[in-house]
């Protein structure tokens, strides 16, 4: 799966840092949970692939294929900070970024555009970024679609933008790659244990492993801090369509 900053868990709305890991809200971690919605596959995604990240897709870092990284930056800390300094330890602020940002032209039939996506875990500096990645969008409606009560569908080639900065685990999805997007005016998730999530409006992502939600500004979990920003635009009659998910220059303390 890609790395999609939803929280469709309770009790996170103002998380802890710990790791990306963590701070990937939107990684679910029970792929048999997917939404029962009559537009979504009824079978259960497949297991995620082993070289993904933990969110990101092949053709794109986060519920892609098997480019993605499978695991964490080896330089993330393995605990908690503590929300601010402790009188019994050592430790220095550092940022976190995790950011998706796109925009879009399209018509009944196609898709044109530009993706970007910005990470940094363990810098000391904001706006300093290990991965600063893009790439260019086209895609077309499938003959058939598998979201069907879904405002529109696209299958989505993404051609990698070869000037991109893209260090460690970045790397293992610095490529062109393929998935699907579609756009529901008011998703509904199921959890593993059956209870209903309204996201209302919601861009969807699908790999291999099938459809998830991706942006859902109104997500009754996702982080309240100011630094996390989820918007979804659409402009129907121009055929416009924009979004931005993540965290930008989260600072927290990492005690050592």
């Amino acid at each position: 799966m890609r790395y999609v900053l939803l929280l469709l868990g309770a009790g996170c709305a103002n998380p802890t840092i710990k790791s990306a890991e963590e701070l990937n809200v939107n990684d679910f971690d029970d792929t048999a949970a997917q939404d029962q919605n009559s537009s979504q596959p009824s079978s259960e995604p497949e297991q995620q692939p082993a070289n993904e990240p933990n969110p990101q897709p092949a053709a794109e870092p986060s519920t892609q294929p098997s480019s993605e990284p499978s695991t964490q930056p080896a330089s993330e800390p393995s605990t908690q900070p503590a929300s601010e300094p402790d009188s019994q330890s050592n430790g220095i602020m550092l940022y976190y970024t995790d950011r998706w940002d796109g925009s879009w032209t399209y018509t009944e039939t196609t898709l044109n555009g530009s993706e970007t996506y910005t990470h940094a875990y363990f810098t000391e500096q904001p706006n300093t970024l290990d991965c600063d990645m893009s790439w260019s969008l086209s895609g077309v409606a499938p003959t058939t679609a598998s979201c069907t009560d879904c405002l529109f569908e696209f299958d989505i080639t993404a051609t990698f933008n070869t000037t991109s900065i893209s260090a460690l685990d970045c790397e293992d999805f610095a490529a062109d790659l393929t998935f699907s997007y579609a756009y529901h005016e008011n998703y509904t998730y199921t959890d593993s244990n059956g209870t209903s999530i309204p996201l209302g409006a919601t861009l969807l992502y699908k790999d291999t492993n099938g459809w998830s939600p991706f942006v859902a500004p109104n997500n009754p979990n996702i982080p309240t801090e100011a630094t996390f920003t989820s918007s979804l635009s659409i402009d129907e009659a121009a055929g416009q369509f924009s979004y931005t998910n993540g965290f930008l220059n989260y600072e927290y303390y990492y005690g050592y």
